[in-house]
């Protein structure tokens, strides 16, 4: 009998078989196109001429594994004995939401084809900007949007695109070091997957197995030394993408009696990214520069100033999201004074790695000494 762990596991492994075979043909491809990542001895530490189109296999392998598996359940969702009564009905319903699943799609789309341009000719700030606004716009136009309490829809509508705009630009900030995007993309969706599932949804950690299974496909590669990077359209793969299913998904229950906080629970889990582009952007317009202009002001830049090797250093933000993600994942099950003990504890954590910054930047001078692969954000 097809159970929904089965189903999750199966999209798993589909997408990371996939990502692992489709990686080196990116790599091809990002060579031939020069979507490449030149030397500069001044911001990065790899000497060699290294493309930058590891986006092409994961947004690749996510299109490919999604599209074949929802052909094959509505083509075989009557000719298939062993599929549970779960299964079934929501096989049934897919396509009451195909202009969401649509919309979820193009967006996606277009936010990879902002990167992959950006990768190919670094696109002026301004209309990066836009593109990324236009993927979110897209999400909202099909309602898929943020609902708070008591307030009007389109109040809703502006907090959905400032936070899709916003995470899509974290996780491209995060990717400054081999590794450490696509880590942290893998743990937050993890963490995503499990607090969705346990809320009794279906098709989000569906989503999610097939991103988890290219993000991990893709790592492979992508750990040190990094034989691809992911590029812009990497990084706006995994913040788009992450950003609209953290949307879509449902995280309190007015019956329940879980306290409102539980809404917090996305941006705890991508506390750490957004952390970090916030205190880089501070520091940057501090100093009066653009806060699109790279350097090595991030929180792993910190850590190699403190005396950490960079894949030391990954492995720590690894540990420490994670840490924070499961710290989050306590406010769907506990009541409003336990929940508030927690939201305490992770704000403790965001103290913790706040001074470890402080620190660093103190022993790195002005940020602008080359470690780990500092990039264009």
């Amino acid at each position: 009998m097809l159970t929904w762990p089965l189903i999750c596991s199966v999209l798993f492994a589909e997408a990371l078989i996939a990502t692992l075979f489709l990686t080196p043909m990116a790599k091809r491809v990002g060579e031939r196109w020069r979507l490449v990542d030149i030397p500069d001895p001044e911001r990065k530490v790899h000497t060699a001429i290294t493309a930058r189109s590891g986006g092409l296999a994961m947004a690749g392998a996510f299109f490919l594994v999604l599209g074949v598996n929802l052909i094959a359940a509505f083509a075989l969702r009557d000719r298939v004995p062993f599929v549970g009564p779960e299964v079934a009905r929501f096989v049934a319903n897919v396509p009451t939401v195909g202009w969401e699943i649509g919309a979820l799609l193009l967006g996606t789309c277009v936010a990879v084809g902002v990167g992959l341009l950006d990768d190919r000719r670094p696109l002026p700030a301004g209309m990066k900007l836009l593109g990324q606004i236009v993927a979110a716009g897209i999400l909202v136009s099909a309602g898929i949007h943020v609902r708070l309490f008591g307030l009007p829809d389109w109040v809703g509508m502006v907090v959905t695109v400032l936070w899709v705009v916003g995470l899509t630009n974290a996780f491209n900030f995060l990717d400054n070091m081999d590794g450490l995007s696509a880590g942290v993309a893998s743990i937050c969706a993890a963490v995503l997957l499990w607090a969705l599932f346990c809320a009794g949804e279906r098709f989000t950690p569906a989503l999610l197995s097939v991103f988890l299974g290219c993000t991990l496909g893709f790592l492979w590669h992508n750990w040190f030394p990094a034989r691809l990077f992911m590029g812009d359209g990497g990084s706006h793969f995994l913040g788009f993408f992450l950003a609209a299913v953290s949307v879509l998904g449902t995280y309190y229950q007015p019956e329940g009696d879980t306290a409102r906080l539980a809404i917090l629970l996305p941006v705890i889990v991508f506390g750490l990214p957004l952390f970090d582009m916030v205190t880089v952007t501070v520091i940057r317009l501090s100093q009066g520069r653009s806060p699109f202009q790279a350097d090595t002001q991030h929180f792993s830049h910190r850590l190699v100033a403190l005396g950490m090797r960079p894949p030391r250093a990954v492995l720590t933000i690894y540990l420490l999201t994670f840490a924070i993600g499961l710290s989050g994942l306590a406010l769907l099950h506990l009541p409003p004074a336990q929940a508030w003990v927690h939201l305490i504890a992770v704000a403790l954590i965001f103290a913790v790695i706040w001074l470890l910054e402080h620190v660093g930047r103190q022993t790195n001078g002005g940020g602008e000494s080359p470690h780990g692969e500092a990039k264009e954000d």
